[in-house]
């Protein structure tokens, strides 16, 4: 089986990198005569390396765990597209080593003919590099930032009424006229609703489009207008020229603290922080009024260019939440699935448990070979210490790995039909939509590598 890994932490719409990584993959392959399936293509979009937990690597490590990927290659654009982090390098090598898994980099070369060891020292060479480079890079943006802080420039993005340079912030005279022009309505008395009106009247519009009530309360709150830059603390005197005064800023901060009136209602959300679109980002929470009174409640993606592209579906809440409920409920009260769920987790751990006893044994051949060298001097006292903490630290690895126990997988099945939904909700840790905004995927909390739609549709097949 032949598979192809491909990562972008930073992923929009458009984005060319895992096109061009693919791309990549596909020529290395075609160097040794081999072709890599459509669907065996692995994207991972707006992942950072930072741990193994990530969608599609979790597909890869299961593929590997269930033996489907055993002698088969494996291509990556790099090896820092897999992890950044030494001990995951480290786990990923051993497993792919047990699976007797090659790999393909794209970007390191490595010759057939280099020794297992000398290989290995390489590999975890440039793992040390990519996770030295990522804290380099992380203190040197922080230290820029202050820098940046200091001499009042601008960090991020520029606001309605200004273009973006990276010494300061330029005003544009068009919009920083509408600016004005904004705040003098609101403290003349008018609302957001009527300050919108006005300026369409006007003609006026904002990034090509009529301007909303949430565009005039965006506006109002931005304190980069009264000429200062950042939020909460990190609060600063900008270098670039206000709109506003601060005087004037001031006074319609205490207005909109006045005009601020308290929520009508506390609509619930079980499914708060839970959900995900395909795109990668959170769906978020919103609810209005009907004309009759009554709330409705939805769920919607946060990715503004979804939104912006009438990509992001308004979702109903009442019908969502009680869809996941009744498959969760179904799951967690069906003998059948319990009875498939612990026979497979029974087959998964004595699996595990078999390659980790090869891998102990594999250790301890490897350090008896590593005790022969230093005792036959062909090597210094220095690396002979080097590599046995290195294999030491494998051995940790291992007996530190945990899982869920047979046990726990009976904790959660349920029976008792009065127990509240909010218990259930509580239960589960993630859900992710498809690219039609249909559900299809649902994790529990205590079994984050079993997809519970998954279960329901072989229960079906059955």
């Amino acid at each position: 089986m032949n598979v192809a890994y491909c990562r972008s932490s930073d992923w929009k719409k458009g984005k060319v990198s895992l096109q061009s990584q693919k791309g990549l993959c596909e020529t290395e392959a075609k160097k040794s005569n081999l072709i890599i399936p459509k669907e065996n293509f692995l994207f991972e979009k707006g992942q950072s390396a930072r741990n193994l937990n990530r969608p599609k690597m979790k597909i890869l490590l299961d593929w590997i765990r269930s033996d489907v990927l055993d002698h088969g290659h494996l291509f990556v654009p790099s090896y820092d597209r897999l992890t950044r982090e030494i001990t995951d390098l480290n786990y990923l090598l051993n497993l792919f080593d047990q699976h007797a898994i090659t790999v393909h980099s794209v970007k390191e070369k490595i010759p057939d003919t280099m020794s297992r060891s000398t290989r290995t020292f390489y590999i975890y060479s440039l793992g040390a590099v990519a996770q030295a480079h990522l804290e380099t890079s992380r203190q040197h943006a922080l230290r820029n930032s202050d820098r940046r802080r200091k001499e009042g420039k601008p960090i991020g993005s520029a606001p309605f009424g200004y273009t973006y340079t990276k010494e300061k912030l330029i005003l544009v005279p068009a919009e920083s006229g509408v600016v004005k022009d904004i705040f003098d309505l609101y403290l003349s008395g008018l609302g957001y609703k009527k300050i919108c009106q006005v300026l369409t009247e006007k003609g006026l519009t904002i990034y090509g489009r009529s301007f909303l009530d949430l565009d005039i309360s965006r506006i109002l709150k931005n304190q980069t207008y009264a000429g200062f830059l950042g939020k909460g603390s990190t609060t600063y005197k900008g270098n670039h020229q206000p709109i506003i005064s601060l005087e004037a800023f001031e006074r319609v901060q205490k207005i909109r603290k006045q005009r601020q009136q308290p929520k009508k209602h506390d609509a619930q959300y079980p499914l708060r922080r839970k959900l995900f679109c395909s795109c990668g980002w959170h769906i978020g929470v919103h609810n209005y009024a009907s004309k009759n009174g009554k709330i409705r409640r939805y769920y919607e993606c946060a990715n503004p260019i979804h939104r912006e592209k009438k990509l992001a579906i308004r979702l109903s809440a009442d019908h969502l939440e009680e869809t996941v409920l009744q498959t969760t409920k179904t799951f967690l009260s069906n003998v059948k699935f319990l009875d498939q769920l612990l026979r497979q987790i029974k087959r998964q751990q004595a699996s595990k448990q078999k390659q980790e006893e090869k891998q102990q044994e594999y250790l301890q051949r490897r350090k008896k070979k590593l005790f022969l060298q230093y005792e036959g001097q062909h090597i210094d006292a220095k690396e002979f210490t080097q590599q046995l903490s290195q294999l030491n630290g494998e051995k940790v690895l291992i007996n530190n790995r945990s899982t869920i126990t047979v046990s726990e997988v009976k904790g959660l099945f349920v029976t008792d039909s009065s127990l509240p939904d909010a218990f259930f909700f509580q239960l589960i840790d993630h859900i992710r939509l498809s690219d039609l905004n249909e559900l299809q995927e649902i994790y529990l909390t205590k079994l984050p590598e079993h997809n519970l739609l998954e279960w329901s549709e072989e229960n079906e097949r059955k």
